[in-house]
């Protein structure tokens, strides 16, 4: 039987085998430094909003971004916006509440004219189990001629 001889590695092999060697270590080291950087990066990037840390460890908070062309908007409604209201009528209410006049509230003259058309009408909110309730205040106008004013019921405070 023949003995196995020792194998000689040629120049080149063992050029190449000390170049993987280097490129090992060099990757090692890299993945090394990757893993510390990564490290560093959560630490960094770490808050009172996205840990267990309190808010008095958070060192700078970014500033808020600027509104647009540098100004900032004011509250409520903006220039130019169209304003809304709601508009009502008498027979959107639930319950309307009349109020009169026995006399002028200014000289007692009880011969007060009806102006058929001149009522001033004050609509209220009231959360009820409907869920609300619109209630309507009317208040005829009249003409004193006693006085010569019109004078219209007074609608109650509540």
């Amino acid at each position: 039987m023949s003995t196995p001889r020792p194998e000689i590695p040629c120049a080149g092999c063992t050029k190449r085998d000390q170049q993987i060697a280097a490129l090992q270590q060099q990757m090692l080291h890299m993945l090394h430094q990757l893993d510390a950087l990564q490290e560093r990066v959560a630490r960094a990037e770490k808050n009172s909003s996205n840990s267990s840390k309190p808010p008095s460890s958070d060192i700078v908070k970014p500033p808020k971004p600027a509104a647009k062309g540098g100004k900032k908007r004011r509250q409520g409604g903006q220039p130019g916006h169209i304003k809304y209201e709601r508009t009502f009528q008498l027979a959107d209410a639930d319950v309307i509440h009349a109020h009169h006049l026995d006399c002028c509230p200014d000289c007692t003259n009880d011969g007060l004219v009806h102006l058929v058309g001149g009522e001033q009408v004050h609509y209220q909110y009231e959360l009820v189990e409907k869920p609300i309730a619109l209630h309507a205040h009317q208040s005829p106008t009249y003409w004193c001629a006693c006085c010569d004013r019109m004078q219209a019921a007074p609608f109650p405070s509540a």
